[in-house]
Parts: C-alpha cells; structure tokens; sequence
C-alpha cells in the first residue's frame, strides 16, 4: 500500500448470518477490532457483488472486558486496547510531501477508580497491587481521547490548514468495568 509499504491481508470471515461480531477483548480471528470494514455479498451462484462502502465505527472505542479480577498482594495489569485509525494518504504542499498523515493516537485517563490503581496514559495498561483493605467491588472508569501527534506544526509555512485542534477532530471514549478484589 502506498504510504505504508507492504501490508498483510486483512480478511476477517465469512458469515451466512445478516451480522459479524468484529470487536471484542477476546478476539479469535486475525483482522477483527479495526475501525473500517466493508463487505462483499455472494449470492445463490457464488457471484460476488463489488466491495460496500467502508462502514466506520468509532474511534476511540475501548475494546475491554466488563469486569476485572484482582488478589490482594498480587501485582494486577490489564492493557486496554481501542480501536484506532491508521490515517490516510495525503499530498500537502506545506511540505511538499506524500505520506501517511492524520495518523491517531490516543490518550487515556483514569477518571475513576480504586487508589491502588495506575493507568500510563500513552499506553493504557492498569496496574497495580491491591491491599487487604481493597477487597471488594470498585467501579473504574477509563476516557480515551484522540490526539494526531505526527501533524504538520503550526509554524510550519501553511500548517495552520492541517491542523487537528479544532474541536470536530476531537473524540473521546468513556469505558466503565467493575474490578473485583478478592483476599
């Protein structure tokens, strides 16, 4: 693919059902968990129809369980995934240059939870030890907020027109789980 070079194939399955699980923690087929897909469909005789326009789901989208456990004493880590856009090719005259540009990354926040718990922002993986006085039932709360860290700078000659700053670029993603602590 240009841009990205060499790139794997990216069939996910194929389904006699009118629906698909495509995102899940527990994903058991290569190819799921992607922010676009597009569908093809095969009548009677085996004849394929043309691609559909690509279907976009969310993005951020945290992809985690809905619960969690942990042992008091036991050092707990849990990475959090999400679904994530690769960008798209554009030509910019404010460098002169073809490339992969508006690639997302995201950054996420611990907006609830227990004390002993600790999220890296750039990576999303929880971690954390529980105490004997932690047993029990918390509720965590995890926002995914999408940043375009590869942009053209602002000072860069017409950089301001790439910019992603204004507000329609922006998304976040609430995800809420309960973890349960036991001794």
């Amino acid at each position: 693919m240009k841009g990205l070079g060499r790139q794997a194939a990216n069939f996910l399955a194929e389904t006699d059902s009118t629906e698909m699980l495509v995102v899940s923690p527990d994903a058991d087929r290569p190819n799921m968990n992607r922010c676009f897909f597009r569908v093809v469909a095969v009548d009677l005789h085996g004849v394929k129809s043309g691609p559909s326009d690509y279907v976009e789901l969310p993005h951020p989208y945290i992809y985690a369980p809905t619960a969690a456990v942990a042992t008091v004493g036991k050092p707990f880590l849990t990475e959090l995934k999400t679904l994530a856009c690769r960008g798209d090719l554009q030509h910019r005259y404010a460098s002169t240059s073809q490339q992969f540009w508006e690639r997302e990354q995201y950054e996420f926040e611990l907006a609830q939870g227990p004390d002993w718990l600790v999220l890296e922002a750039q990576t999303g993986i929880l971690t954390g030890t529980p105490r004997p006085g932690d047993v029990g039932s918390s509720d965590v709360e995890i926002v995914a907020r999408r940043r375009y860290p590869h942009e053209v700078s602002t000072s860069a000659e017409r950089g301001q027109l790439f910019q992603k700053a204004a507000q329609r670029f922006q998304a976040t993603h609430r995800h809420a789980f309960k973890i349960q602590v036991k001794s």
